[in-house]
């Protein structure tokens, strides 16, 4: 019964942290990276923004410490 109770007690803590959202934006002619293109994190149903980064050189981005459930990632770049 304690090997349970310590195991839901190291579990939770890495449930309610929350989670990582990365990727790379690419151009659809060559797949070169897309620099300094702006990402938001929209928080669906109601398309709330939960947050936004800018890409870097290599065109990733990252979203750290995202809650549970469902997102839609927007991308805008001006060429």
């Amino acid at each position: 019964m304690k090997r349970i109770f310590f195991a839901l007690f190291l579990i939770i803590p890495l449930m309610l942290e929350g989670q990582t959202v990365k990727g790379t934006v690419c151009l659809e002619g060559d797949r070169s990276p897309a620099q300094f293109a702006g990402v938001g994190l929209l928080h669906l149903p109601d398309s709330i923004a939960v947050a936004g980064v800018i890409t870097l050189t290599d065109g990733a981005y990252n979203f750290d410490k995202v809650n549970p459930g469902e997102y839609l990632v927007r991308i805008s770049f001006v060429s």
